[in-house]
């Protein structure tokens, strides 16, 4: 490595660099990491913007008298090393940080033309702020917005303009997990702008009456959450009438609720029709295990499916997952990817001998690529679930993955390895 040129060199390193969708590893550390090595990789790292183009700044209440203005130096540096290259950033940060977090925005906020993909959590007054200013052409470069753990009131953009200056119009991908009343005009508002969205995530608690759908005709990727109070019902056919989604590709569900009673069954039409590929649920899917495995039948097409498993059984799930006949008879016949949610809830014993016999016949047939477990950061520091599955991969040289993270498994994006 130490005689590769600095160009070459420099490719490695950006290939390196952990995705904020991973949370192995610390990204904010990554490029810094790399110039206390040696001289060469030093220069080498220095002279490359891109590597200093993407920041991870997390800010705790443990952290902030420690690494506060640790934290602030760095992101200077970043900026000033990354020079005009576009901008991938993340800031997180809590109420009791806000003032510091705060302090991040104001100096991202002067590069702000250099802005690309802006991950931003615990969103408050302040932020919103820094985001209700200026005009469209301040951003030439933003394609992708995420606010998570949102902390300001429902009522905000009912009483004032928001977010007024984002070219809405120019992303590719937004995601807000706020969850917004039917009476929020203005989120509707912004979603009938995002005329060239790919990626959708956006979380409401009630259906505002449309005169018509929002169109919404580049749209591949949708998330719904969906929080409906417990005297409503709401399901799946409601929600896509209030939207066009002719590209759909990959539909993810969270619903708390009675939403999850009805939000499934029958599976509407419009999406028997256009040959799901990716399907993700989550939260209270009220269904019971025949009406379930109903709603897989009706869908075919599916490559990537995901859940987890809070009101139905696994082991009668995974039980009719596996193929009996030939693979045309098959639930899922095209199923490429398995992604579950934490299993601890149940009795292991009688569970894993189900799961063990599927993806045993599922990856020997050559049709299964990949089973992947998601585990929070208190699941996962029960070792008998991670390790069970890890050395089933190990024993035999499937593709089993458990993910350990801190946040839930319906908020990260929809993978798209296998569409």
């Amino acid at each position: 490595m130490a005689s590769l040129p600095a160009e070459l060199l420099s490719e490695v390193f950006l290939a390196s660099i952990p995705l904020f969708d991973n949370d192995e590893g610390d990204r904010a550390q990554f490029p810094w990491t790399l110039t206390h090595v040696c001289r060469h990789w030093r220069r080498s790292a220095i002279s490359f913007p891109q590597l200093w183009s993407s920041l991870d700044l997390e800010l705790t209440s443990s952290n902030e008298e420690r690494d506060g203005n640790a934290t602030l130096s760095m992101l200077e540096a970043y900026l000033e090393r990354s020079r005009e290259h576009p901008l991938v950033f993340r800031v997180v940060y809590d109420n009791s940080t806000r003032i510091m977090g705060n302090l991040f925005l104001e100096t991202l906020s002067e590069h702000m033309r250099r802005w690309r993909t802006v991950y931003l959590d615990c969103l408050n007054m302040q932020a919103v702020d820094y985001l209700s200013q200026g005009a469209p052409s301040d951003y030439p470069r933003l394609r992708e917005v995420v606010f998570t753990n949102n902390a300001f009131p429902f009522t905000l953009s009912i009483d004032a303009p928001m977010f007024e200056p984002l070219p809405w119009a120019q992303l590719t991908r937004f995601h807000d997990d706020c969850g917004w009343p039917s009476d929020n005009a203005r989120l509707w508002e912004i979603l009938g702008l995002l005329t060239n969205v790919v990626d959708l995530h956006v979380a409401f608690c009630e259906l505002p009456a449309f005169e018509a759908p929002i169109i919404l005709e580049h749209v591949e990727f949708a998330t719904f959450a969906v929080h409906t109070f417990a005297d409503r019902e709401l399901c799946l056919e409601q929600i896509l009438e209030c939207f066009q989604l002719p590209r759909l590709k990959g539909l993810s569900l969270h619903t708390l609720g009675r939403a999850g009673e009805t939000v499934l069954y029958p599976v509407p039409e419009f999406v028997q029709g256009i040959q799901l590929r990716v399907l993700r649920l989550c939260g209270a899917v009220n269904l019971s295990n025949d009406m379930f495995i109903s709603v897989l039948k009706a869908l075919p097409s599916l490559v990537d499916f995901s859940m987890d498993w809070i009101t139905l059984q696994p082991g009668d799930v995974f039980a009719a997952l596996k193929p009996v006949g030939g693979e045309k008879d098959a639930l899922l016949p095209a199923l490429k990817a398995l992604r579950v949610a934490d299993l601890s809830i149940f009795n292991l014993a009688d569970l894993l001998p189900v799961l063990w016999d599927l993806l045993s016949v599922r990856f020997s047939r050559g049709g299964l690529q990949l089973f992947e477990m998601h585990l929070d950061s208190v699941q996962g520091n029960d070792p008998v679930i991670p390790d069970t599955l890890e050395k089933f991969g190990e024993t035999t040289r499937y593709k089993v993955c458990v993910k350990r993270t801190d946040r839930f498994f319906w908020t990260y994006g929809m993978s798209k390895e296998f569409v």
